[in-house]
């Protein structure tokens, strides 16, 4: 049995916006010659845990570099199976948590029942087990992924390979490797694996993403949170620094968003837009951005930002017991039946859903939840409900954060 080892530099930031603990952690991945445990052979496992120990410091800084070993074990030949299981199952047996992508439905059953075919102890028994597959599937439709494989993530991420080979395409070459044991097969084989692993820690950063579409709370930032050091700046160098731009005391939680500043912007044409800027708990890794029909969302580091355009026009408050009502046509308006009583009848007629409403004029702000009222419509069928836009709403910050977090749970 074949033995390596390499070193690693990762950041664990993502690991802790998980809610784990790196120093607990293992990534792992297997290569075998086939689907089906009973027919084919494990021939190799790759895995990686975390060589220094100091969780206390990296929980006050998770930015900060830790070195990581990934360790493979490889079987010359498939006679060597039980050695590389036991090999595998004494080096996981500290740790509490095991990291994969998709291992729930291949890796950790294959090697399951391998385990039992030898009459072996599995080192999967009481751990806890992270699918990266299965975290980041809601993340299809947000970043417009036609495929959710490991290396269509990877190649999101801009990130290149030297590996050109799938788990398929090696079975052929393994078992060449057992009758020649060539060394050009064997690093061909180690490397699809040591790049397997690899990867792994490069999609743990898309936990920022998740994060941010789990965001369940605001937290209100007023502007002396900026310290010292990022005097000078622009607002998006600051923000781009990170928390390290911020007052000492300032952190954010997973599942919170900081509202920095929120400003209206005027265009030459006499439009205007309300422009949310906020702080991320967990920077995301590419630039996103996500158009609305009434704005757009950009994701960028550690910045959002939350487009949202004032519309000036005419809007309609849709009285909801239609019933209750006459539609006068000559006033393009409904009046209730207990007011219509005083109006001739040949200038009334029973409402309809689709004009049981009275017209207001003015700026109006999109909400996709009745937070502010009245509540008009562009139509009966509009999605969503507008309210009149006041000057005075930009200081109420406390409602403000209300409304963005609103919009950050109808994006999801």
């Amino acid at each position: 049995m074949i033995t390596h080892t390499y070193e690693i530099s990762v950041t664990e930031q993502y690991l802790f916006s998980r809610g784990l603990n790196p120093e607990n952690c293992i990534f792992f991945d297997i290569e075998t010659t086939g689907f089906r445990a009973a027919s084919s052979h494990l021939y190799l496992i790759g895995a990686a845990c975390k060589i220094t120990k100091d969780f206390s410091v990296r929980q006050e800084n998770p930015e900060a570099v830790s070195h990581w070993r990934i360790t493979q074990w490889m079987s010359e030949q498939p006679q060597e199976e039980p050695a590389l299981l036991q090999a595998f199952a004494n080096y996981a047996e500290p740790y509490e948590t095991l990291i994969h992508f998709n291992g729930k439905r291949f890796d950790l059953p294959y090697t399951e029942e391998k385990y039992a075919q030898h009459q072996l102890s599995s080192p999967f028994s009481g751990k806890t087990s992270v699918d990266l597959y299965i975290d980041f599937r809601p993340l299809k439709g947000f970043l417009k992924l036609d495929h959710m494989n490991q290396k269509s993530l990877e190649v999101f991420l801009g990130l290149n390979r030297d590996d050109q080979y799938d788990g398929g395409r090696l079975i052929p070459v393994y078992r060449e490797f057992c009758k020649t044991g060539d060394a050009k097969l064997l690093e061909l084989l180690l490397l699809h694996n040591k790049e397997d692993v690899e990867g792994m820690f490069s999609l743990t950063s898309l936990y920022g993403y998740l994060n941010f579409l789990q965001t369940e709370q605001i937290r209100l930032f007023p502007d002396e949170i900026l310290s010292a050091g990022t005097a000078g700046l622009a607002q998006d160098e600051i923000l781009s620094v990170g928390t390290a731009g911020l007052a000492p005391d300032v952190t954010l939680s997973a599942g919170t968003a900081g509202l920095v500043r929120t400003e209206m912007i005027s265009s030459g044409n006499g439009s205007a837009d309300l422009l949310f800027t906020f702080l991320l708990a967990v920077p995301v890794p590419i630039p996103v951005s996500k158009s609305l029909d009434v704005g757009y969302l950009t994701l960028k580091n550690r910045t959002g930002k939350l487009m949202l355009s004032v519309r000036q026009d005419t809007l309609y408050y849709y009285f909801p017991d239609y019933k209750n009502y006459y539609y006068l046509p000559q006033e393009d308006q409904a009046i209730h039946k207990s007011v219509a009583a005083y109006v001739d009848k040949q200038y009334r007629c029973p409402a309809k859903a689709e004009n049981c409403y009275i017209r207001q004029s003015g700026a109006f702000l999109p909400q996709p939840e009745e937070l502010f009222t009245p509540a008009l419509r562009r139509s009966l069928k509009d999605p969503y409900t507008w309210f009149a836009w006041k000057e005075e709403l930009l200081t109420d910050t406390e409602r403000l954060a209300d409304y963005l977090l609103a919009w950050l749970r109808c994006i999801r």
